[in-house]
């Protein structure tokens, strides 16, 4: 395997992403799996994952944001595996916030490697997922399918209110994320912000139920310049006019393949539940959905690759048809899809049992 870390790539304003590009050995031009997510790429590669086995999620060692995939089983299956950081994070320049067209940038960067056949798709779980989705949307015609599991939220952005949020009870993920953050921030001695934000930021100091949670208060006083998903759902606990809206114009975009789902693991935050209903629901485009058991998935991030890889021979390689959407209604209890070999076909002894709770749907 050939890696390149820390690939700049100039984006369409003149500003540069960092990039890591794992690929076969062997010359020849490859399909490619991109994944992008404001984790840190740098943990994300070969190195990380062959020392640190998987973990389930009890474990110490359980690290969330290893969610880019096994990049060895991509390029042992003939792939190009490549890991973007966004903009305004870790090592990339920018401000996060203004990427509308950074996927599609990439993407035209990917096409244009002498290891690319111009065939494209997008892996990685939660982070990674919500980040397919954006792409899908960019539009760029390279990008043949994707496979956003645990897909984040479908209304308002990854991060939207009404998937993370349901029923309008505050969630503390956000606050847990912020470990993990790699945003670039700047801290200063709290301003005065515009007057209805002022009006709204002293409302939210003076609710008691802030005020018992130290580590939530101790965001709000200083004034959104830390951990500002959790500052804005304390200060704004409401979906924003003209959400439902835009995320319809959002669904209209995505014309291409995809394969979501999440886990009963998401009882807890349920942006990853929600929003893949809500994005099976709403894009007319070939699809699957599964949904697996209570185990939140081991991280690194590997499970499911069998099917990962299956999808993509089909989509990026023209072979197999097992992953082709076709009216299948069938049901996968466990959450552990079978271990075969990616290159054989689809046995009628391997279909999941029934259950009346966990689906694996394709339309």
């Amino acid at each position: 395997m050939i890696e390149e870390r820390d690939i700049s790539v100039a984006m369409r304003d003149g500003t540069r992403l960092a990039v890591d590009v794992y690929r076969p050995d062997k010359s020849g031009k490859y399909p490619v799996l991109y994944a992008s997510a404001l984790h840190n790429k740098d943990i994300q590669g070969p190195d990380i994952a062959d020392i640190l086995p998987p973990q389930p999620a009890h474990a110490p060692l359980w690290f969330g944001p290893i969610e880019a995939g096994d990049t060895r089983r991509f390029i042992a299956n003939g792939y190009v595996h490549v890991i973007a950081q966004p903009r305004g994070s870790a090592k990339s320049e920018g401000h996060y916030g203004h990427e509308d067209t950074d996927h599609y940038d990439l993407i035209e960067w990917i096409t244009q490697q002498p290891w690319s056949n111009g065939k494209v798709g997008m892996v990685g779980i939660s982070g990674y997922a919500g980040e397919q989705w954006r792409a899908a949307a960019q539009g760029h015609p390279a990008l043949k399918a994707i496979f956003p599991y645990d897909a984040c939220s479908a209304y308002g952005g990854m991060f939207g209110f009404r998937d993370f949020n349901p029923g309008g009870v505050l969630h503390t993920f956000p606050y847990l994320l912020d470990v993990f953050s790699t945003v670039h921030e700047s801290r200063d001695r709290p301003a005065e912000l515009p007057p209805a934000e002022e009006e709204l930021w002293r409302r939210a100091m003076q609710n008691p139920d802030f005020k018992q949670y130290i580590n939530l208060y101790n965001i709000l006083t200083q004034k959104g310049q830390r951990t500002f998903i959790m500052y804005l759902m304390m200060t704004h606990p409401w979906e924003f006019d003209g959400t439902v809206e835009r995320a319809e114009e959002i669904f209209k975009k995505i014309r291409i393949p995809f394969y979501t789902g999440s886990g009963a693991y998401a009882y807890t935050y349920k942006l990853h539940w929600l929003g893949a209903q809500h994005y099976f629901q709403n894009v007319d485009a070939p699809k699957k959905l599964l949904f697996t058991g209570p185990a939140h998935l081991e991280r690194p991030f590997h499970q499911y690759h069998d099917e990962i890889i299956r999808w993509y021979d089909h989509w990026l390689k023209g072979i197999g048809r097992c992953q082709r959407p076709n009216g299948q209604n069938t049901i996968c209890p466990t959450g552990r899809p079978s271990r075969r070999n990616h290159h054989d076909p689809p046995q009628s002894s391997e279909r999941p049992r029934a259950s009346p709770t966990f689906s694996h749907r394709c339309r």
